[in-house]
């Protein structure tokens, strides 16, 4: 009996006294996605780690670890970078001053 129930509990993931399941690689890699998804959705808006928390259907403590975990940054860090990237994109093809580019940003958020 005790060999059947250590064998589910390994197929199954089983993590001990806390008795939750261990997620996969995949799932997290899943979720990580679904919040850069986000992300990129939502660029130029406030985006909270409730909001990312939602999108990778974890809590925002675990969302937050799986994010810097998996990207090696953290979401704020990844977003700066994202905003920043769009908007040396955008000075490159538009053509207009810095300053421009930056009340856009500043009146999209």
């Amino acid at each position: 009996m005790a060999k059947k129930v250590e064998a589910f509990r390994r197929a199954s993931g089983y993590m001990g006294i806390v008795g939750r399941r261990q997620t996969t690689m995949d799932e997290r890699m899943a979720a990580v996605q679904r919040m850069q998804d986000y992300i990129g959705l939502h660029l130029h808006e406030h985006i909270t780690m409730a909001d990312l928390a939602a999108a990778a259907l974890f809590s925002p403590w675990h969302s937050y670890r799986l994010f810097r975990e998996l990207t090696g940054l953290t979401p704020a860090a990844y977003i700066r970078r994202m905003r920043l990237s769009h908007s040396a994109m955008e000075l490159k093809r538009s053509g207009r001053t810095i300053t421009e580019v930056a009340r856009v940003r500043i009146r999209q958020r």
